[in-house]
């Protein structure tokens, strides 16, 4: 069984940092739509489907990080002394 790298690391400070971004993209496009004053009926912009793409990624790369945490704990118990 392969040990468990530390890109494990990399992979749950990039979830951080898509999350913080997905929520500045939400921030920053509902300040636009607040001061431009545009009924948008379907609440579709750019920056809202850039954050929720930033949700979607960050989401997938917790779902990375939680995987990788569980081979390390497997490999921790079935190693042998």
């Amino acid at each position: 069984m392969k040990k468990p790298g530390y890109d494990t690391l990399i992979y749950f400070w990039l979830s951080i940092a898509l999350s913080f971004l997905g929520f500045f993209l939400q921030f920053f496009g509902a300040q636009v739509a607040f001061r431009d004053g545009d009924p948008n009926p379907m609440a579709l912009s750019p920056f809202g489907i850039a954050s929720t793409g930033c949700f979607a990624l960050a989401f997938i790369f917790g779902l990375v990080v939680i995987h990788k945490t569980i081979a390390m704990l497997m490999f921790l118990v079935q190693k042998k002394p």
